[in-house]
């Protein structure tokens, strides 16, 4: 059984059972387009005063919301899904335990708004490369997610829940290592360009050092397929580095790359996104 969200994408139940629900596209998507916008059901500055409020909040919902808030993912040890449908199963599934559980796994922190639980987005999987990007836009009260690439029909929708290195998606060993070794080169080069930050004063060469660091840093973002605001990012922070050293031009390139790709990332409706921002 679906539930259809809009034209775009519908939930439904993902092949592997134990993986939950998981949001899929009803037609071809193009790249940049809007997804699907939702307002947060639940907002909390932090995701543990969400936890621990969990249990007020879902008796609160109505009856179609709470059995949506039962049916989301929480965790690869829960029976729920796999238990037949009964009193027996209907209990377990509000067992205040299993609601902070879905509440710790569903709610999401840093798209641009403390943390929040929105029934759409709870059911979009975690996927290393994602073909969306999720972020929220402070001129509307939404959470908007946009395609980074072009998604076809019943593709399955997915979003990067966190940067750093995981074991969670279906890959060779040999492409697990590789992912591994780019993550943790990833750390480095964040470290690098912080302690460029850090410094009280900086000479041109430390300059330059920065602009490649920066540089080899989005290389390898792309080619863990993590298009996203830290690239945006760096791409104008390069921008902002060659304005100190003279290089207008590059300047400028760098500047619309990095816009590009905010824009992708978040829509052109974004204020970061506006003329003059």
């Amino acid at each position: 059984m679906a539930f259809r969200l809009n034209w775009n994408a519908e939930i439904r139940q993902c092949a592997d059972a134990g993986k939950g629900l998981g949001l899929f596209a009803t037609q071809r998507l193009s790249k940049g387009l809007k997804v699907l916008s939702e307002a947060p059901l639940l907002v909390y500055e932090d995701r543990d005063d969400l936890v621990t409020d969990i249990e007020n909040q879902f008796s609160q919902l109505p009856e179609a919301g709470q059995q949506l808030f039962t049916r989301l993912y929480a965790g690869y040890r829960d029976l729920v899904p796999r238990m037949p449908v009964g009193p027996v199963r209907e209990a377990r599934a509000i067992l205040p335990s299993r609601l902070r559980e879905i509440a710790k796994l569903n709610s999401f922190e840093g798209v641009g708004i403390g943390c929040v639980l929105s029934a759409g987005f709870a059911a979009v999987n975690h996927e290393c490369a994602p073909n969306t990007f999720l972020y929220y836009n402070p001129a509307n009260g939404m959470l908007n997610l946009h395609a980074l690439r072009d998604i076809a029909a019943n593709e399955e929708i997915t979003m990067s829940y966190f940067q750093e290195s995981c074991q969670c998606c279906n890959a060779t060993d040999d492409a697990n290592r590789a992912s591994e070794g780019r993550r943790s080169k990833l750390k480095t080069l964040r470290a690098e360009l912080t302690a460029y930050h850090q410094a009280e004063s900086s000479t041109m060469d430390a300059t330059r050092q920065a602009i490649a660091t920066s540089r080899e840093l989005v290389e390898t973002l792309e080619q863990e397929g993590l298009v996203g605001l830290e690239m945006a990012l760096c791409l104008a922070e390069q921008s902002r580095l060659h304005t100190i050293l003279g290089d207008g031009e590059s300047a400028d390139r760098l500047n619309r790359q990095s816009l590009i790709i905010r824009r992708l990332c978040v829509g052109a409706e974004h204020p970061s996104c506006m003329p003059n921002h």
